[in-house]
């Protein structure tokens, strides 16, 4: 990714060896160029650069002068086949970044017939909004189960993706519910009760963090050592297989997100479905943790292996230490030894996973 642009006509290029339909491109040596031409200022096109490929890009600064560049309306670029990007120029108030916002959603979402293409646009704040008050306007725009926002309070940046409901999407999220599900089967079974079971699934709520970062998760666990304005321990994150950048990047702002208690483990489910670089469906199950060499980023859990179920017979027991699940590990789960794991047995999780591959194509 190179600056080639002037000081009033800057652009970025990106080369990739792959073709990618859809695009305006050109051959250059054998590999494709796809070319960004944007007045925007490259805060906020590096931002949307490393949500859509965090380990492919980076940004290269040609010239001073590019970073006073000023707003242009609007620049658009198709970039994957399934995924469109839009930057936009940030309003100069709440009510004009509100108007923005619901005007993009009304021209985009008749587009988005697909939950597999998705339409994101992110744009910088200016210093004088508040930040509250933006998501209480953002979530009075009619179409706002439509959205997923994060709002990103330390870089003072607002990111929106479309997002269309699907039932296997549903039924994905369902995974936070047999998660409890399971807990709770394993505390009676210990002879305990449903309040020691310690644990809350919270569904699909937003959540705030001390810098006013705000976030929506497709499902969480909280623990009832939590207060409800405390970040969840643990989160359900569910996508298909063409969004898989996107929902690590998902995992990396949860981990970003500051408070007195964090997120301990990001669950990815991964829907892959017949004809998206294979024949087969399958669901792929992704346990992210906080990296230990950066705790503000996710990394692979070395405690938990990635699961990949194609068929019933590939289902197993789902097995979480529970130490990224609770702050304190209740006694039902000590008085089992050691090491200490939350237990969703496989009959349970084989309910789960025909119910989900029923719904996909």
């Amino acid at each position: 990714m190179k600056w080639i642009g002037t000081q009033t006509n800057p652009s970025w290029v990106w080369h990739s060896k792959e073709r990618r339909p859809g695009a305006q491109d050109r051959r250059d040596g054998g590999s494709l160029s796809l070319t960004l031409t944007c007045h925007s200022q490259p805060r906020c096109v590096t931002s949307f650069l490393s949500h859509t490929f965090p380990a492919r890009l980076s940004l290269q600064k040609g010239s001073s002068t590019v970073w006073t560049d000023s707003w242009t309306r609007i620049v658009a670029c198709r970039i994957f086949p399934n995924f469109k990007a839009t930057l936009m120029a940030p309003g100069n108030d709440l009510t004009e970044i509100v108007h923005n916002v619901s005007n993009w959603t009304s021209e985009n979402l008749p587009q988005a017939e697909s939950y597999l293409e998705p339409k994101y646009f992110a744009l910088d704040l200016p210093p004088n909004v508040n930040l509250k008050d933006l998501v209480a306007a953002l979530d009075r725009i009619p179409q706002r189960h439509y959205l997923k926002i994060f709002l990103d309070g330390k870089a003072a940046q607002l990111h929106v993706r479309t997002h269309m409901p699907s039932l296997a999407h549903g039924r994905g999220t369902a995974l936070a519910t047999e998660i409890f599900g399971g807990l709770t089967a394993q505390c009676v079974i210990m002879n305990g009760t449903d309040d020691d079971v310690g644990i809350e699934s919270t569904g699909q709520g937003p959540h705030l963090d001390r810098n006013l970062s705000f976030k929506e998760g497709d499902g969480t666990l909280m623990p009832l050592s939590r207060t409800p304005t405390d970040l969840p321990s643990v989160v359900i994150e569910v996508g298909f297989s063409e969004s898989t950048i996107v929902l690590r990047k998902d995992a990396d702002r949860w981990m970003g997100m500051a408070g007195p208690s964090q997120v301990k483990l990001v669950i990815l489910v991964r829907l892959h479905e017949s004809g998206s670089r294979s024949t087969t469906k399958r669901v792929v199950i992704e346990f992210r943790e906080r990296d230990p060499n950066n705790p503000t980023i996710s990394c692979e859990s070395t405690n938990c292996p990635t699961l990949e179920w194609r068929s019933a017979t590939d289902v197993t027991d789902l097995n979480i230490p529970a130490e990224l699940v609770y702050d304190l590990v209740p006694s039902f789960i000590t008085a089992q030894g050691t090491p200490h794991l939350v237990t969703v047995q496989q009959v349970r999780m084989l309910l789960w996973f025909e119910r989900l591959m029923s719904t996909m194509p």
